[in-house]
């Protein structure tokens, strides 16, 4: 009996690009490598980097926009809206891996089979909420390359929650892509110590004067980084700064509200000190902005009451001493997972269900506190 075909499509935020290809339905689930180095972290904004063979070995990616993300790989996304597809080898036997987040969520179609290059993230990064397959079974996290390298123990690294109850540290964070397109400083929260809670930004946490991160499943942040599992932190944009010169002098920051953002990045002459930064509106109110180099997400805007003056931004291309999740920065919003209606009906549900389980019981066997935003809706809807 001939094995039944399945049809697989793969597609940008803005739809410009189209792939389409069909594979048998025995070789389902496609299995996906997850890559935690810092160069696919920097390149996508993203945590991670998922990939699977793309069944289409001579798929052509020529309309696509090729970054020579290695000697050794190509990435490939839309130059529109930023959303990568594919990487690929150079060598002359190379074959195309799709980057999961843009694949249509067919079920039974993808299933995560170990992590790369975790060491790199210092923390274990996303790795944290990838602890399971969906059977249940832990999945193996390698110090670099898959069987190249030492497999990271469960308990790999350390961890201290007392440090969770410091203040936001240090003073500034450097926010680079790996193109170096995108060269920008975070300033944290310490400095609105002694503001009353009630006046300070809804993203700073009252208490450590962290940023709020988030971890998001919406179709729309899916495609624009072209991950299936997305995180974001929010920052007010006069805390987002040029990094000083070399002697040390102040250059400013960006723009105080989204309107001059916009109006700065489009400008004929543009502030060279922005860089490579470019924008695609993805919807009326969404503008959506990454590096025009690597293709980075960089940052998130909405044009609506309460966010006119702050971003949302990529935490993938955040470079913080303390790792990959920034700690030391950011307040985790650990075991909840925004916008999870968008998974259902194919493999994404299952894996956003597990991201939100592991996550949960990494946080409670490590005495993390819930954090303060889930505190308040938690409580908030037992008084309703």
């Amino acid at each position: 009996m001939a094995d039944d075909k399945i049809s697989i499509t793969a597609h940008c935020l803005c739809k410009a690009h189209s792939f389409t290809t069909t594979a048998p339905s025995s070789s389902l689930p496609l299995l996906a490598s997850c890559c935690h180095c810092n160069s696919c972290r920097q390149t996508t904004g993203a945590l991670y980097l998922p990939c699977t063979v793309w069944p289409n070995q001579s798929e052509d990616l020529s309309q696509l926009k090729r970054y020579p993300f290695s000697p050794n790989i190509d990435y490939y996304s839309c130059p529109t809206c930023s959303t990568h597809l594919f990487c690929k080898g150079t060598g002359p036997d190379d074959v195309p891996e799709v980057v999961t987040g843009s694949l249509v969520n067919s079920p039974n179609l993808i299933k995560y089979s170990h992590h790369g290059y975790v060491a790199d993230t210092l923390d274990g990064g996303a790795t944290v909420w990838f602890a399971k397959d969906d059977s249940g079974n832990p999945l193996p996290r390698w110090a670099g390359g898959r069987g190249k390298s030492e497999e990271l123990f469960p308990t790999w690294p350390k961890f201290t929650a007392a440090n969770l109850e410091l203040k936001a540290r240090p003073e500034r964070t450097p926010l680079k892509c790996h193109c170096g397109g995108i060269d920008l400083v975070v300033h944290s929260a310490a400095d609105l110590q002694g503001k009353p809670a009630s006046e300070l930004p809804w993203y700073v946490d009252p208490k450590t004067y962290r940023y709020f991160a988030a971890t998001d499943v919406c179709d729309s942040c899916r495609l624009a980084y072209g991950v299936d599992v997305t995180n974001w932190t929010f920052v007010q944009l006069d805390h987002i700064e040029f990094p000083a010169t070399e002697g040390g002098a102040d250059r400013g920051t960006l723009p105080g509200s989204i309107a001059e953002l916009k109006r700065a990045v489009v400008a004929e002459e543009k502030d060279p000190r922005l860089g490579k930064l470019a924008v695609y509106q993805s919807s009326s109110e969404v503008d959506r902005y990454f590096c025009s180099g690597c293709s980075a997400v960089v940052f998130y805007a909405v044009d609506v009451e309460g966010r006119k003056d702050m971003v949302d931004v990529a935490i993938g291309l955040l470079r913080h001493e303390d790792g990959a999740r920034a700690e030391g920065l950011l307040t985790w919003n650990l075991g909840i997972v925004g916008w999870m209606d968008d998974t259902l009906g194919g493999y994404r549900e299952g894996l956003a269900r597990r991201v939100e389980q592991d996550a949960e019981e990494w946080r409670i066997a490590r005495g993390y506190a819930k954090s303060w935003r889930r505190v308040m809706r938690e409580e908030a809807a037992r008084t309703s």
